[in-house]
């Protein structure tokens, strides 16, 4: 809008300058007019330069402002780049207290595991003990003649010859009273 006014301002100028209007002798009304217009063109070129200048000026703060709000951009990243660097640390040390905790439960699970298998393989020793006693011991009472096996006609002489033994045991008891 503006080179537009200013290019009207001058078409006029160059035609009033170069008498186009008429060679009459100008008078001090239109000579006047001409340097009203002539200082307005001056006026109107100086306000232009200061424009381009203001201009430029603009352009440079507005490339300051870019360059601060790039650096206030990557303080930002690298300050949020350190937040989730700390908050990962964070959850890779709690992750690994987890885990730490879990081979802890794993450890002391097997720890108990063991003992009760222990005392359980000690329990079993332990009958198979007394059943081998049991069975030596049935064996010593009842098998007469040591070949390894009880059989039903030893088993019964043994038991007959144990109750005529208590019997007369009872009979003596009977007799001291």
């Amino acid at each position: 809008m503006n080179s537009i006014l200013s290019a009207a301002i001058l078409c006029t100028v160059i035609f009033f300058n170069h008498g186009v209007a008429g060679d009459a002798k100008k008078s001090k009304a239109e000579a006047a007019l001409i340097a009203q217009l002539a200082e307005l063109s001056k006026d109107l070129k100086r306000l232009q330069e200061q424009q381009s200048q203001l201009l430029e000026k603009r352009s440079a703060i507005y490339k300051q402002l870019l360059a601060v709000r790039k650096k206030e951009q990557a303080a930002r990243a690298a300050k949020w780049e350190a937040e989730e660097a700390a908050k990962k640390k964070e959850r890779e040390a709690k992750a690994s207290e987890w885990r730490a905790a879990q081979e802890a439960k794993k450890k002391e699970q097997a720890a108990r595991t063991a003992k009760y298998r222990a005392e359980q393989d000690k329990k079993r020793a332990d009958i198979r003990k007394q059943a081998a006693e049991s069975r030596a011991a049935f064996m010593k009472r009842f098998d007469r003649n040591r070949d390894g096996e009880a059989t039903r006609d030893e088993i019964r002489a043994t038991l007959a010859e144990e109750a005529k033994r208590r019997a007369a045991e009872r009979e003596k008891a009977k007799r001291r009273k």
